[in-house]
């Protein structure tokens, strides 16, 4: 606001000064003669030196014209560039009638190719203040146009160019091809203006404005409608400005009044409309519709509805620009914001939320694009979020959402995430230093119910997968990374992530939502037998993946442990080439029968990558079980099974060095005893390997899976 001002100002006294050094001599054949008088009388005026380089003339026509080429202002000698005006060329008509009278009356300006250098140095000098010795004298010189109001004299004393402006204001204005440079201590503003046209048909009528021009590459166009010349130049009355634009790719509507235009407090109040296309700045589809009222150094906004691809939110808004750093203060509330709208092809952000899980991606098609840190340093912000259900797909929902969000300086912290999902509440906090490019998180949840986190958990039918009484869920999270791209953060992430389930009632069946993925493929090898049992006892389920050095590993730490089945799985993801290296070894007891075939089927070897995962059989682990059965004649599967696993507690296993050990019982001595008679099962393997090799095979070779 305070630009556009100090902008116009100089523009239209220049200009009025210009023309009235050029009406001086309209009369007269050669105006070259008298471009000295004209220099003297803009030095006189400014304290600035004006040299007319170019030939100056009277146009030929039935309007009075005066065309000056090539004319440069001085700057002060404490500016950097030598001058602060330049202009191709300079092109002002009279009106006729009133000259007949003695009367200057300007009918148009044009300006060809303008250049306008502004500065104002750390000390706060500006080159757009000029120093005359005779501004009493311009003051009472000036004729000055009759007004609904009274002109404020204290405003005019102060600024004799408004004097000018007020009784030689011409009616159209015409600027092309201009370039403007502000240059405010070290930072540098460059404005191309393509064109640029003012219609001022009175003192006491509206102005229309028409822009086209380019600010630091984007393009600004629109239109606007202001008050009357004579409002402008009163004090205390409210200016009416109307303004449609296009800047950024946004569009922008501005209907509202500004007091005190001219003075160096103006305060102003408008009702506005923005919208933001989808994708532009790297947000969804965008509407603001809010009542904005401020001064130069801010804004406080009313919202009274903010739509981001159909999710409506509403608050209040302070925006502070008076600082090192434009500092941004909101509260915002929403009853219902959906994830997924984000992701729609309506409506593309720069990146897609990713659903690892679901579709069994790679962690490699994570992107490689750069984060935009640079974001986070070139603003403050203090920003509370309520959101009273958060939508994250059609099956998972999160209710009573909270989160303080602070950024000062280039760093982010979020603190608290607080909401309730699935039953319980969840807790954490996160922090993102963009001079460092790092993230640091940790999440914590409790009382939350596996059923409750997304609906395929919920048994419908005799053939669903689903808790059907118990199911409580713990989860622990905790990382940091560093990292300039996603896939980067993902690479170098250190941290652990702990899942917990409590005793339940589980019905066995398939997940629709794990269709035709790396689980689904392992339930398939598994061959679980749900007619014999549909329903499993369990006494616990845990998770635990350390993650380090570009690992995600399990030791142990995948467990599902229940009366009649139980699942023990080791391994580790390499989160650099995302392969996989996982061993999984399920105790079936009442779910399967005691045959051979049976029993090697159990012993599940997973590679390949997350995108393309190979499962087979673990050699060693069917082997042994091969010389189990036949040392024993054909003993029940279940007798071999014990045989190998023989962990009492794998919960307490899994959990091992974690402060959530504590939650189960230590295992008992059985699995010492179980692991002596392992290793007497290897030297069974070695003794008799050379006359099981070929049976193995062929046994093998009927359950690798590609």
């Amino acid at each position: 606001m305070k630009f556009i001002k100090i902008l116009s100002t100089i523009v239209f006294s220049l200009l009025i000064i210009l023309a009235i050094g050029g009406y001086l001599v309209v009369r007269h054949f050669d105006l070259n003669e008298y471009k000295s008088y004209v220099e003297d009388i803009v030095l006189h005026s400014t304290g600035r030196k004006l040299s007319i380089n170019g030939d100056a003339k009277v146009g030929i026509s039935l309007v009075p014209t005066v065309i000056l080429n090539d004319v440069e202002l001085s700057n002060p000698e404490w500016a950097t560039n030598s001058q602060m005006l330049k202009i191709k060329q300079l092109e002002v008509k009279f009106a006729l009638l009133p000259l007949l009278k003695k009367q200057i009356v300007i009918d148009k300006i044009l300006l060809n190719a303008p250049e306008v250098y502004l500065q104002k140095k750390d000390d706060g000098r500006v080159n757009w203040e000029f120093v005359s010795s005779a501004k009493e004298a311009q003051i009472k010189s000036v004729k000055l146009a009759e007004a609904e109001h009274p002109i404020d004299t204290e405003l005019l004393q102060g600024n004799p160019q408004l004097a000018l402006l007020a009784g030689f204001a011409a009616r159209d204005v015409l600027i092309k091809d201009a370039k403007i440079q502000y240059v405010d201590n070290k930072t540098i503003y460059d404005v191309t203006i393509k064109n640029f046209a003012i219609k001022i048909p009175g003192m006491s009528d509206k102005i229309i404005i028409d822009f086209d021009a380019i600010y630091n590459g984007n393009t600004i166009k629109g239109e606007a409608t202001l008050g009357s010349i004579d409002v402008l130049l009163q004090k205390d009355v409210a200016y009416p400005i109307l303004l449609t634009a296009s800047a950024y790719q946004a569009d922008i509507e501005l209907e509202g009044s500004v007091i005190g235009v001219l003075t160096d407090k103006p305060i102003y109040a408008f009702e506005s409309n923005l919208y933001n296309p989808a994708g532009n700045f790297g947000m969804p589809e965008t509407t603001l519709d809010a009542r904005i009222d401020g001064d130069i150094s801010g804004a406080k906004l009313v919202i009274n509805t903010l739509n981001i691809a159909n999710n409506l939110l509403s608050g209040n808004m302070v925006l502070e620009w008076g600082g090192r750093l434009p500092h941004i203060k909101a509260d915002l509330k929403s009853n219902q914001f959906n994830l997924e709208s984000l992701n729609a092809k309506s409506s593309p952000l720069v990146f897609e939320f990713p659903s690892l899980i679901a579709n069994a991606h790679a962690l490699s098609m994570v992107s490689d694009e750069e984060i935009p840190y640079q974001v986070l340093k070139n603003f403050n912000a203090d920003v509370t979020l309520n959101i009273k259900k958060l939508i994250i797909n059609s099956a998972v929902q999160a209710d009573n959402v909270y989160t303080a969000i602070k950024l000062n300086n280039g760093v982010l912290n979020v603190s608290p995430l607080k909401l309730s999902f699935g039953g319980g509440e969840i807790d954490g906090k996160m922090t993102v230093d963009s001079s460092q490019y790092k993230v640091v998180f940790d999440l914590n949840s409790n009382n939350m119910k596996l059923q409750n986190l997304h609906s395929e958990f919920i048994v419908n039918g005799k053939n669903d997968f689903g808790v059907l009484s118990g199911g409580n869920v713990d989860i622990y999270a905790n990382g940091m990374s560093v990292g300039s791209t996603y896939k980067q953060l993902v690479n170098n992430m250190n941290g652990r992530l702990v899942a917990i389930v409590d005793k339940s009632i589980v019905q066995a069946g398939g997940l629709g939502f794990l269709k035709n993925n790396l689980l689904t493929q392992i339930l398939n090898v598994l061959k679980i037998d749900t007619d014999k049992s549909n329903k499993l006892d369990m006494t616990c389920a845990v998770v635990r993946a350390d993650i380090a050095g570009g690992n995600a590993v399990f030791p142990l730490g995948i467990v599902f442990d229940s009366k009649q089945l139980m699942i023990v799985s080791d391994g580790k993801i390499n989160l650099i080439n995302d392969k996989l290296d996982f061993t999984i070894e399920p105790s079936m007891n009442k779910l399967a029968s005691g045959n051979l075939t049976r029993a090697l089927a159990s012993f599940i070897k997973v590679g390949g990558t997350i995108d393309n995962p190979k499962i087979g059989l673990d050699d060693k682990q069917a082997l042994k079980t091969i010389v189990g059965v036949a040392a024993t004649g054909g003993m029940s599967y279940l007798g071999s099974q014990v045989f190998l696993n023989g962990d009492g507690s794998p919960c307490y296993t899994a959990l091992e060095g974690t402060p959530y050990a504590v939650r189960f019982p230590k295992p008992s001595g059985v699995k010492a005893t179980t692991q002596n008679v392992v290793k007497g099962t290897e030297d069974q393997i070695k003794q008799g390997l050379k006359d099981l090799k070929n049976t193995a095979r062929g046994i093998l070779k009927s359950f690798q899976m590609k």
